[in-house]
């Protein structure tokens, strides 16, 4: 099959851009980068102005960490605690140990 004439893929292969070339391009990319290096903040002065948002940051972390561990030694103490019940009761009764298998 032969492919159709388009007008605009001739137009598109001649067409060309010619931009003016900046000669201070470079000195203005090594400026900004330069002026980007200078207003860099240091670890303490950055921490002085996120003082706030950091202890409330923490506070949460500890909070929430001491209630789930809370949450967790509450099981955990259940279960010892059901644990040590059924072995007591099996020591005394051997029976009571087909009334707690489940």
């Amino acid at each position: 099959m032969k492919p159709s004439h388009d007008p605009l893929d001739e137009t598109l292969q001649r067409w060309r851009v010619t931009a003016p070339a900046n000669p201070d391009f470079r000195a203005a990319v090594w400026q900004r980068i330069w002026a980007a290096t200078e207003t860099r903040v240091s670890w303490s002065a950055y921490m002085h102005r996120h003082a706030m948002a950091w202890a409330i940051a923490v506070a949460v972390a500890i909070g929430g960490a001491s209630y789930i561990g809370h949450t967790a030694a509450r099981a955990r103490t259940a279960a010892d605690r059901e644990t040590i019940a059924v072995t007591y009761l099996v020591s005394l009764d051997p029976r009571a140990l087909a009334s707690h298998q489940p």
